[in-house]
């Protein structure tokens, strides 16, 4: 029983049972020291001396009969105050290295329903208990009822993964529609007979976002769903290799010299199925990015090859409704996203102020163009 002051506590003694004769529990306080001794401490005071009271004293006897075994007693901890100061008050939690490398066992997330968690169940009733169909508060007590019509579907669920500090060798990580494994996170553990798992599983993200450091990283995107997907890749000569594309990519390369390879596992730019973005930054002296675009295989249609300063184009590469492509991994999770295939971006040029304003109709439910 917790007292509302910091500095006190107490609880209750009693015995289960009648005793044969008197029974008597010597509770005693323990002089100890508030620091330990090290050459960190220099100078602190390490001298062990009485921190608390009991029962009013440095030592206390609560003692049981016959007459009184079933009788709760009280005993009273207080702390001594000696106006002397003596360590601190709080822990310091050095700042900790954002290394992907860390993960050594594995992660499931899910943005929606997931079959390793089951649903609740009826709940558990007291006798009598009654269930109303609706809770009806009593007078002055206002209850938050913000989160009564939110609809999962509706969300906008993010995954951020960030890979700072690492150094050293070169980095490899792939992208799938389900599953982030390389980067040094685990991979092929077995638990208890299951798996082998590696890195981290995710479903129903809508947005996926991957920050990485200055060191030199290799990105391999297998296959992703529709979520729109950020590389922040850093410093660094970074190499993002793009296999089939469901979702819009954006890639800002910042320092180095950063290569973009969208070089399909058919040779055909007709599995790029959504917007790609490629920034590669302000460049230094002698650092270079690179834009690479492979459809070998395609023979059978004369595509007609745009490019602009900013835009390269290619018929098949378009998001024909039509033309989608499922994502090809057997992901356990069921895998829906609610954002468009027609996506917008919007890249203010240069701006170093000012404000403006978006506004979005949906004519199907405003009736506004």
């Amino acid at each position: 029983n917790s007292r509302s002051s910091f500095y006190e506590d107490e609880y209750f003694l009693r015995l289960s049972k009648a005793p044969e004769g008197k029974v008597s529990i010597n509770i005693n306080s323990i002089k100890v020291r508030s620091d330990q001794e090290g050459p960190r401490n220099t100078g602190r005071d390490t001298t062990k001396r009485f921190q608390v009271n009991v029962n009013g004293d440095t030592n206390s006897v609560v003692e049981f009969d016959q007459s009184n075994w079933w009788e709760k007693q009280k005993v009273q901890v207080k702390a001594i105050d000696d106006d002397l100061t003596e360590g601190v008050d709080y822990f310091n939690f050095a700042s900790q290295p954002s290394f992907l490398s860390l993960i050594q066992g594995p992660i499931e997330l899910s943005a929606a329903d997931s079959p390793n968690i089951p649903p609740l169940g009826n709940p558990l009733m007291l006798p009598n208990e009654i269930n109303a169909e609706r809770f009806v508060p009593p007078p002055g007590v206002t209850l938050d009822m913000s989160s009564e019509y939110v609809i999962e579907a509706a969300q906008i669920d993010r995954l951020i993964l960030n890979d700072l500090d690492t150094r050293g060798q070169r980095t490899s990580g792939v992208v799938r529609c389900d599953q982030i494994t390389g980067m040094n996170m685990v991979q092929n553990l077995k638990i208890t007979g299951q798996g082998p798992f590696s890195g981290i599983y995710y479903n129903n993200m809508e947005i996926v976002e991957l920050n990485l450091g200055n060191g030199v990283d290799d990105i391999e995107v297998k296959d992703t769903t529709e979520a729109i997907h950020y590389f922040n890749l850093g410093g660094g000569d970074d190499v993002v290799s793009v296999r089939t594309l469901a979702g819009p990519l954006i890639v800002n390369g910042n320092g180095g010299s950063d290569t973009l390879d969208l070089a399909p596992l058919t040779s055909s730019m007709g599995n790029i199925q959504a917007l790609v973005v490629f920034d590669g930054g302000i460049s230094s002296d002698g650092e270079e990015d690179s834009l690479s675009l492979d459809n070998g295989a395609d023979t059978e249609v004369d595509d007609v090859l745009n490019v602009t300063r900013f835009i390269v184009e290619m018929e098949s590469m378009k998001n024909n409704a039509t033309n989608i492509i499922a994502p090809t991994c057997n992901s356990k999770f069921p895998s829906t996203t609610l954002l468009p295939q027609d996506s917008y971006l919007i890249n203010l040029r240069s701006a170093t102020g000012g404000t403006f304003t978006l506004e979005v109709h949906d004519p199907q439910r405003t009736g506004n163009g």
